[in-house]
């Protein structure tokens, strides 16, 4: 049987990149692929481009990427990632008595992985796989942090902005002033956007320096407004520093 080409070489770049997590150089990736630098750069430019891979400027190394991770999670039932974020949400809400979620972003939604739960009539996210508009959500709004502000009008060109609440987000303006202050925040809040009666504060989660997933509790609005927030975020902070550990050490 003849083999195509293409479809082998990517077959073997994932094998090759699953057993190295250490992560690959350029020229490793072409010695084991045997292939010519054109060919190779295409390769890697596509998972590049689909996140199914990640590029570490520093190490000048290749590393897989959150929909690598997230294939592999789905193809062995979905076993250690739903694992640990449901660890996460649970200790953290145990810990803040507070509900807590754990989201991804989709285009311009926010996918629920995880969901720890102390007051049912905050959440909006009844069940995990819900999606909700990014631009009213701390998870949704933390994580479109990552992008600059000329991605993110390029990314709500021509968008009619759905309004959750009164408070809601309603232009990209706006929406790119919100980012600007999450960035030098470093996480990010919401008031009463998704629902009136609830607040939500929201961190980040990385891998090999880029953010896949955020994660967030849930207050009543009028709890949120009086918190202390620097202790609300070191109780927060601690629980992302033992998930990425847990999450990155398999």
């Amino acid at each position: 049987m003849l083999k195509v080409k293409s479809a082998n070489r990517t077959f073997r770049f994932l094998e090759f990149l699953a057993n190295n997590r250490s992560g690959l150089t350029f020229t490793e990736i072409q010695n084991a692929l045997e292939a010519p630098k054109s060919s190779v750069f295409s390769l890697i430019k596509e998972f590049l481009d689909n996140d199914y891979i990640m590029y570490d400027e520093k190490a000048k190394k290749y590393y897989a990427g959150i929909q690598f991770v997230k294939l592999c999670a789905v193809c062995i039932g979905n076993i250690d990632l739903t694992q640990v974020l449901s660890i996460l949400t649970r200790e953290l809400g145990q810990d803040i008595n507070q509900t807590c979620h754990v989201g991804i972003i989709d285009n311009k939604s926010i996918v629920y992985l995880s969901k720890y739960e102390v007051n049912n009539e905050l959440s909006l996210m009844y069940n995990v796989g819900l999606r909700l508009p990014a631009h009213c959500t701390s998870v949704g709004k933390m994580l479109l942090s990552q992008y600059s502000d000329e991605e993110i009008k390029e990314l709500y060109k021509d968008y009619t902005f759905p309004k959750l609440t009164e408070y809601s987000v309603g232009d990209v303006d706006t929406l790119i002033e919100n980012l600007n202050k999450i960035r030098n925040d470093q996480y990010a809040i919401e008031l009463r956007e998704a629902n009136v009666y609830a607040g939500c504060v929201a961190l980040p989660l990385y891998q090999q320096n880029k953010m896949f997933a955020a994660f967030s509790v849930t207050f009543p609005a009028y709890d949120l407004e009086q918190a202390d927030l620097k202790s609300i975020l070191e109780i927060m902070n601690k629980h992302k520093v033992l998930t990425e550990n847990r999450l990155f050490s398999f």
